[in-house]
């Protein structure tokens, strides 16, 4: 089963994404094909829940794209991690200026 927002894959048994919280799906979703994101930068990273959580809210409702590298993972094996937030290259300054704004 895989969660049609992230990616993520999970046993059979599952039937909603931990971290996104939708109905997972049978097949694992296609890369996004309309745009070609380029190459994903880092803009900020915490191990702070709250601040990871505000930073999913802010990149999401100003439509950007992201990847929260180490979430998944470290959730399930360790409950606290560091989270990395990637984002493509040319959203790269508008990303920072969001963040630099409202952290």
């Amino acid at each position: 089963m895989f969660c049609p927002k992230c990616g993520a894959e999970y046993r059979s048994g599952f039937t909603t994404c931990a971290d996104c919280g939708v109905a997972l799906v049978a097949d694992p979703p296609e890369s996004p094909t309309p745009e070609d994101p380029g190459d994903f930068v880092e803009v900020f990273s915490s191990s702070n829940q709250g601040e990871i959580a505000f930073v999913k809210s802010l990149l999401e409702e100003e439509g950007i794209l992201y990847i929260a590298q180490g979430e998944t993972a470290g959730k399930m094996l360790f409950g606290v991690t560091r989270v990395s937030f990637l984002v493509p290259e040319t959203k790269r300054e508008e990303a920072i200026e969001i963040l630099n704004l409202l952290l």
